[in-house]
């Protein structure tokens, strides 16, 4: 009856995203994937892996994926002390009302021991392209009392109404002797080192900039 092709029709797809797991190390940052399906623990719901955006070997998967109809980029992980700190990042973030992608669900993975986290994915937006706001939103994370500690373009998006949003939840976190002014400067640097030999403007412009924000 249909039920029971139903149950097997489930069966056959959580043992197909088993297998699925286990052929993500041989992944690489360049390698084009064919679309495959994942299935996680405590959800009916499974997850359509469609790209893959980053990989970190035997650490990290990124991919974008749809999860119940929905755009969303999911990570991977081998270890859960590594998820448990993208969810405190994430918390941090939270609770000081700075934007970062919806947890729209993360729990582990079906028979691999690897825990994922689903974000929901931003669109329109794309990754910051000019210093700016990068610093707009550094100072705005110095201020609430924390800090990005890995600070390029890519882990900050602006969407189409300017709302610059904070990505890699890991890097984010609790830094209470900001108070410190040599702190704030060795943050700073990590951002400043990025900037190119022909920049436009000088460093203290920039760092006019930033206290102003």
């Amino acid at each position: 009856n249909l039920k029971f092709w139903r149950k097997v029709s489930r069966r056959a797809l959580k043992l197909y995203a088993k297998i699925q797991c286990k052929n993500l190390n041989a992944l690489t940052p360049s390698q084009s994937i064919k679309p495959f399906w994942l299935s996680c623990t405590n959800t009916t719901h499974l997850i359509h892996c469609q790209q893959l955006i980053r990989v970190v070997p035997n650490k990290r998967w990124v991919f974008f994926a749809t999860w119940q109809s929905r755009e969303t980029v999911i990570k991977l992980f081998k270890h859960v002390r590594h998820a448990e700190k993208e969810l405190q990042g994430h918390q941090l973030l939270n609770k000081t009302n700075i934007a970062t992608p919806d947890i729209l669900f993360h729990g582990w993975l079906q028979g691999e021991g690897l825990y994922v986290i689903i974000y929901a994915r931003i669109t329109p937006a794309h990754t910051v392209s000019e210093r700016w706001p990068q610093l707009h939103i550094t100072a705005t994370l110095h201020q609430a009392g924390l800090q990005h500690n890995d600070p390029h373009f890519k882990n900050f998006l602006i969407t189409a109404q300017q709302k610059i949003i904070v990505l890699d939840c890991a890097a984010v976190s609790k830094n209470t002797r900001l108070k410190s002014i040599n702190d704030y400067h060795k943050n700073l640097a990590q951002l400043f080192v990025q900037l190119p030999a022909n920049s436009v403007f000088p460093i203290e412009e920039y760092y006019r900039f930033y206290l102003q924000a």
